[in-house]
């Protein structure tokens, strides 16, 4: 699904649109209500990693698209979980176009890891792959100090941001 009353479209085997689930407590530092764009930056700055592995220039559109030059290459959608003022849970749906080459025409602008670098991939590999660098921007979104780092990063690949 997208935002609002927006539509994600993936063909079927050809791309990734999975969720996962980051749980913040007890072993984290807690995370505030008012610090949820932590998630987001843990969300988008691995997706631009993930990609910069792979020799794709991304960049961050505000605040939760992935762009290549001018075109959307991924997205995500965050839903929280709170215990109070606190996040315990988030459950990030992440959508990437993986090996999708043609797409519906009301899309303005979208493009896929084969489009941007003419070769194939198997989907389930890309998901493993991507995997550690979710990973490791979770796990340096569990301290302060980490989430000073994610926060710096994320504003240095912003390109639009309304």
């Amino acid at each position: 699904r997208g935002q609002g009353d927006h539509r994600w479209h993936s063909r079927a085997g050809e791309n990734l649109t999975f969720s996962a689930l980051l749980c913040y407590g007890p072993l984290t530092a807690p995370l505030a209500a008012t610090d949820a764009l932590v998630i987001t930056h843990t969300a988008s700055l691995a997706l631009r990693r993930f990609l910069a592995g792979q020799g794709i220039p991304a960049r961050i559109k505000w605040h939760n698209d992935i762009y290549v030059g001018d075109r959307k290459i991924a997205g995500m959608l965050i839903e929280n979980k709170l215990d109070g003022a606190m996040i315990t849970r988030s459950i990030v749906g992440i959508g990437l176009n993986v090996n999708q080459t043609e797409f519906p025409a009301d899309l303005p602008n979208p493009t896929s890891l084969a489009l941007q670098t003419g070769k194939r991939y198997d989907v389930e590999q890309t998901l493993d792959a991507f995997l550690p660098y979710l990973r490791e921007a979770f796990e340096q979104s569990c301290t302060p100090e980490g989430r000073a780092v994610l926060r710096e990063e994320f504003e240095q690949y912003l390109f639009y941001k309304v």
